[in-house]
C-alpha cells in the first residue's frame, strides 16, 4: 500500500467520523439545529469559487465531513490509460509470417511460500518496447524503443521496417534426381577402404 492509498483511506475515515460524530452529538443534545443566529454564521469558502454559509453551526461538521468523503472518492479514481494506435509497414515478401510484440515494461513478482501471488504494479507508457520478429531473416528480430516524445496524438509510428538478408532455405528434394546404385555396396558397419 502506497502513501497515496493511506492518505485516501484516512481522508474517507475522517469524513465518516465527522459525519457520524455530528449525528451522535445531535442525538446527545450537545449541538442543536433549533438555534439559528445571524451573528454566529459559519462560512466556508474554497478558492473564491465555492462559498457555503449557514446559520446552523452544527451543519459545519456534516459539510466538512462530506468534503473529506467526496475528496477521498475523487482522488481514489484510477487514472485510465488511453489506447494507442500503432502504425507502420513491414517490407518482407510474406508479411503474415511476421510477429509483433509490444510491451510497456517488465516487473518481477515473487510468490509467497504457499504459492499465492499478490503484487502491485504501476504500468507506465514512459517507454514502449516493440519487437518485430520475422523468421528466416538475419537478424530475425528488430527491437525499437518508443518514448513518450515519439507518441503524437495517440499514434505510435514505427515507420518502414526492413529486414536484412533472407536465409537460403533448404532446396526441395526431387525423387527423380535420386539414382539407385548399380553395383553392390558394402554394409554400413564395414570400415572404409582406400
Amino acid at each position: 500500500m502506497t502513501a497515496f492509498d493511506v492518505v485516501i483511506i484516512l481522508g474517507g475515515v475522517c469524513g465518516l467520523l465527522m459525519v457520524v460524530g455530528g449525528m451522535i452529538l445531535l442525538y446527545k443534545g450537545a449541538i442543536s439545529l433549533n438555534k439559528a443566529s445571524k451573528k454566529d454564521a459559519v462560512s466556508l469558502e474554497f478558492k473564491k469559487m465555492i462559498k457555503v454559509t449557514t446559520q446552523y453551526p452544527a451543519l459545519g461538521l456534516f459539510i466538512i465531513g462530506l468534503a473529506f468523503i467526496i475528496s477521498a472518492a475523487m482522488f481514489s479514481k484510477p487514472t485510465g490509460v488511453s489506447p494507442l494506435k500503432i502504425q507502420g509497414h513491414v517490407n518482407v515478401p510474406d508479411p503474415s509470417s511476421v510477429t509483433i510484440f509490444v510491451s510497456a515494461g517488465r516487473w518481477s513478482l515473487e510468490p509467497f511460500t504457499d504459492g499465492t501471488i499478490k503484487g502491485l504494479i504501476h504500468p507506465s507508457l514512459g517507454l514502449l518496447k516493440v519487437e518485430i520478429t520475422a523468421p528466416g531473416y538475419i537478424p530475425p528480430t528488430i527491437t525499437k524503443s518508443i518514448g513518450t516524445e515519439d507518441i503524437k496524438f495517440g499514434v505510435v509510428s514505427l515507420g518502414e521496417i526492413a529486414f536484412g538478408n533472407r536465409i537460403v532455405e533448404k532446396p526441395l528434394i526431387n525423387p527423380d534426381n535420386i539414382k539407385t546404385p548399380t553395383e553392390h555396396l558394402p554394409p554400413l558397419t564395414e570400415g572404409g577402404k582406400f
